[in-house]
């Protein structure tokens, strides 16, 4: 069952789907390349923009405002799905987490709903970041590009640190 339930979860849709034509996974490719190189969260901020000159280039055309919030929000997308992996493969471990426990009865199971409160809390932190920081450029065209900037900054920090995790228990799961 544990299996079963690992697999469904793991096979289903990101919460960010985009279009993966050939550009989008190339690009995805790219960002992830280069995230899972980066040994610190500094060179994971690096990481990011990385699509941004490839996206305008391939307009064919002088790129004006709202194709650059375009090509931001294309990116933003990328490392949204990139998000939803490692969430999706934390959430399959706290549910196993709480089953082992469960099986044990040393105690309550808890991972699976800290793990989802964590989440929810953290979508609430960065909405209300990103707004803050939009609402410091009100009034200019900045702001479309704002937005999607400090989202993307977010989600790569949540990233680092939902990485060093993983880490971290793929060690503690080995025999």
């Amino acid at each position: 069952m544990r299996v079963l339930f690992l697999s469904v979860l793991l096979a289903a849709p990101a919460a960010a789907d985009v279009d993966f034509d050939k550009d989008a996974r190339e690009d995805l490719a790219l960002i992830s390349t280069c995230f899972d190189a980066a040994e610190t969260s500094e060179a994971a901020q690096g990481c990011v923009n990385l699509t941004y000159e490839g996206c305008l280039g391939r307009m064919g055309r002088e790129p004006i405002h709202p194709d650059q919030a375009g090509c931001n929000r294309r990116e933003l997308a990328l490392w949204d799905h990139l998000l939803s992996i490692q969430e999706r493969n934390l959430e399959a471990w706290s549910v196993l987490k709480d089953n082992e426990i469960a099986q044990k009865a040393e105690r309550s199971p808890f991972a699976h709903q800290t793990f989802l409160k964590a989440q929810e809390n953290w979508a609430k932190y960065r909405v209300a970041q990103c707004v803050f920081d939009v609402q410091q450029v009100a009034g200019g065209t900045a702001a479309i590009t704002v937005g999607p900037h400090c989202e993307m900054d977010l989600v790569v920090e949540r990233m680092f640190a939902l990485r060093a995790f993983l880490r971290e228990i793929k060690i503690e799961s080995q025999p």
